[in-house]
């Protein structure tokens, strides 16, 4: 047991881990039981924080320039819930507007698409950032 929370304790040092990410990580030749106390004691003691994690990796995935929608996914592959990730991920189109231009520009560097082609690469690669097709079509429609 010293072991596997050691082996905890060296995985939660380098970065946050979700409960769900450390379970999958320690999880192999480990007595379920076993690893079950010890999620339980590592949050008991604030050591494992989903809530944490959650604020960390949205502000993170903001600031490499994802989208919410990107970004919700990735939570829920995590192991967070829908109450967390409301309380960090907001979907108002004023907080995602600048970041959606930037992510753009940065891929762009404000070219304006000149054809259609062109229009649905920047559709697509926005999309697949994480950001609403509504937002990226009236974005693009604006330019």
């Amino acid at each position: 047991m010293d072991k596997l929370r050691d082996n905890a304790l060296s995985l939660l040092a380098r970065r946050e881990h979700s409960r769900l990410e450390l379970k999958r990580k320690l999880q192999s030749g480990i007595d379920a039981h076993d690893l079950a106390q010890l999620l339980h004691a590592l949050a008991t003691e604030g050591l494992q924080s989903d809530d944490r994690f959650a604020e960390n990796f949205v502000r993170s995935r903001r600031e490499n320039g994802y989208g919410p929608l990107r970004i919700d996914q990735e939570l829920k592959e995590r192991g967070i819930n829908n109450a967390l990730i409301q309380k960090y991920l907001s979907l108002d189109v004023e907080d995602w507007q600048p970041l959606l231009q930037q992510a753009w520009q940065k891929k762009y560097h404000s070219s304006v698409p000149k054809n259609q082609k062109e229009r649905a690469r920047q559709v697509r690669f926005l999309l697949s950032r994480g950001f609403p097709q509504q937002w990226v079509m009236k974005f693009l429609s604006a330019l």
